[in-house]
């Protein structure tokens, strides 16, 4: 019984596709006036507007990763961020998870992130 070779990233991200932004925003409960799409894949949320309207229901609950130290697999916070997110969502929850890093800024040039081991995709775009 051997261990499986590991899959490429060029092989995942050719296997998967995006979904469409507005399914997700659907999803999340955002509201058509609340989301503005700038294309297929990328939108932006009237962050104001979701506010004013959640004010009434009771506040959610935020999770912060830091300061973890890799695994030899180089497991760290983005996977856990987006494990923890996916496991929840799993549950039947709504979550977010949403990750900043410096390399994936918009001038930086495009490159594949090692988001969950293959799971989940960073799609870099320009506005």
């Amino acid at each position: 019984m051997g261990v499986a070779p590991p899959v490429r990233d060029r092989e995942i991200a050719r296997a998967t596709s995006a979904r469409p932004i507005r399914e997700i925003a659907q999803a999340l409960g955002v509201l058509d006036d609340e989301f503005e799409p700038y294309g297929k894949y990328v939108g932006k949320i009237h962050a104001p507007a979701i506010l004013q309207r959640m004010e009434a229901h009771p506040n959610g609950r935020y999770i912060v990763v830091t300061g973890i130290t890799p695994t030899p697999l180089g497991e760290g916070k983005t996977v856990t961020t987006v494990g923890l997110s996916m496991a929840i969502s799993r549950l039947g929850r709504r979550a977010i998870g949403s990750l900043r890093h410096h390399r994936w800024a918009p001038s930086s040039a495009r490159r594949a992130a090692p988001v969950a081991a293959g799971i989940a995709r960073y799609f870099q775009g320009r506005l």
